[in-house]
């Protein structure tokens, strides 16, 4: 990934509750339970997997 994580630029909260993996152009799209840590660091929930972010 080569953008930061920036809330409301390309993260955003979703009506949906569901996770999902998808391919939208030439974007992939995550959506799950982020979760921000103190020292910087994010964790991407997708339906179980974990995706580390250093933000």
């Amino acid at each position: 990934m080569d953008e930061d994580i920036a809330w409301t630029v390309n993260a955003w909260p979703s009506a949906s509750g569901v996770a999902e993996l998808r391919e939208d152009g030439d974007r992939i799209v995550f959506r799950g339970q982020l979760s921000l840590f103190e020292d910087g660091g994010a964790v991407l929930d997708v339906g179980g997997t974990q995706i580390l972010f250093d933000v």
